[in-house]
């Protein structure tokens, strides 16, 4: 019994006599660079030998201290032995490389084998490409986006190991600049499979937004960062991908009052500008100047009467819309007119209101004079025309019966119905007319002074 404790106790202090005392950590290696595996040894050893997952091993000697050895099994590697360490080399790591590796030493005492071993496990970086996802892909220079409309695009961090940590930007250059760049609010995250290699992991995540006009012109940016267990960056080279949007929007509505006069006596053409803000600006067939019940483009004419204007671009968003109104005549100011624009952006159209005054020339005072067989008789009825009411006076002076039909009623409805003055009761007035026109044809009178 006293032999056996004897043994037990000497075959102890041999094992104890040879010891791995410390290790290389478990290491996250980038793909294609070399993995270097070290056991610190404590004792004389007689081989050291290192194995991948058993599908390969490699050795080294007493006899080759110092030296490289290659290995016959996996020509990548080469171990080296001291006199306190062994270590293994594997050049240019794959994924395939990654798992669980095996430092074993040994020592033959007295025909018994000796041996100590140190597993290591491995892990292989791959780095992840970034990509955009959704809409945002279908455009090719830029994203055009609706002016205060959210809207969510999405980036991918795909094919690599360990997971992608996506980030989403918004700047005013094409590169990140993490201290500049509004960092984008994160609307969701999905870590997938990647389908070529169920090794790699694929990240979706998505980021919302409501551009305005100031965001126009600056970039949407995305990045893919890999980090290690330590907070570290695994690829210093973080991939990054960007797009430049444009905010959009329709012709906006314009509450200003659009109004031009033609004047009778000179005949000058007249002009009619209306401005309004769109972004892109409408193509001339997308405008169209409604006048009565005509309607013509931008860039095209109505009768030789009306001129529409190719568009004009004014400052920043504003867009010119011109008409030219070589001339008109009474009964067209009573028409409505409008202007119509949008882009392709439009829901609808917006329409914008305006009105074209017809100011008359100046009509000369009439004197008639009646001659019969027996008498002549000259009268002047210059308060006639005022039974219509003031100040129909005015307007009436002067006209023969058919005129004041033809042109003081309708110019007086036009004033009332334009500025709320005229007549009292333009039903009495037109009546009064007809009674005071039979009545002065019947006597011979005309309207007007002397």
């Amino acid at each position: 019994m006293k032999r056996f404790c004897l043994f037990f106790v000497l075959a102890v202090v041999k094992i104890r006599a040879l010891e791995i005392i410390d290790a290389s950590a478990d290491p996250l290696i980038a793909v294609g660079e070399r993995l270097e595996l070290t056991c610190d040894i404590e004792g004389e050893y007689d081989f050291c030998e290192w194995t991948y997952s058993d599908a390969w091993q490699c050795m080294t000697y007493k006899g080759s201290l110092g030296e490289e050895m290659t290995c016959d099994d996996q020509e990548r590697a080469t171990v080296t032995g001291t006199e306190g360490s062994c270590t293994l080399g594997l050049e240019d790591i794959t994924l395939d490389d990654q798992g669980e590796f095996t430092c074993m030493v040994g020592k033959i005492e007295d025909s018994d084998l000796v041996k100590v071993d140190h597993l290591f496990t491995v892990a292989v970086a791959v780095p992840a490409n970034v990509e955009f996802g959704g809409d945002i892909v279908e455009a090719e220079d830029m994203w055009m986006i609706l002016q205060d409309e959210e809207v969510t695009f999405s980036c991918h961090g795909n094919g690599g190991t360990p997971a992608a940590e996506v980030l989403g930007y918004l700047g005013s250059d094409e590169a990140i600049n993490e201290d500049e760049d509004d960092a984008l609010d994160e609307a969701s995250l999905e870590e997938l499979e990647n389908p070529d290699d169920e090794r790699l992991i694929d990240i979706a995540k998505e980021f919302t937004f409501s551009p305005s006009r100031d965001d126009c012109g600056k970039y949407l940016k995305c990045s893919a960062k890999q980090f290690n267990d330590d907070g570290e960056l695994v690829f210093e080279d973080v991939p990054e991908i960007s797009k430049k949007i444009m905010v959009v929007f329709p012709p906006q509505p314009n509450d200003e009052e659009h109004a031009a006069g033609f004047n009778e006596e000179t005949g000058e053409p007249v002009d009619i500008e209306i401005r309004f803000e769109s972004h892109p600006a409408p193509s001339d067939d997308q405008v169209t100047w409604y006048l009565g019940d005509d309607t013509i483009l931008a860039g095209e004419e109505l009768d030789d009467k009306f001129t529409a204007h190719p568009l004009e671009m004014g400052e920043d968003d504003w867009v010119i819309a011109r008409l030219t109104v070589n001339y008109m005549s009474a009964e067209d100011a009573d028409l409505t007119y409008q202007l119509s624009a949008e882009n392709k952006f439009s829901d609808e159209p917006v329409f914008y209101d305006f009105a074209l005054e017809f100011n008359a020339k100046p009509l000369p005072t009439t004197t008639t004079t009646t001659t019969t067989t027996t008498t002549t008789t000259t009268t002047t009825t210059t308060e006639a025309c005022k039974t219509l009411g003031e100040p129909c006076g005015e307007c009436c002076a002067g006209l023969t019966c058919g005129a004041l039909l033809k042109r003081c009623v309708p110019s007086i409805s036009r004033r009332k119905k334009r500025s709320g003055e005229g007549c009292d009761d333009l039903v009495w007035m037109e009546r009064e007319a007809f009674a005071v026109c039979e009545v002065d044809e019947e006597v011979g009178l005309t309207f007007g002074g002397g």
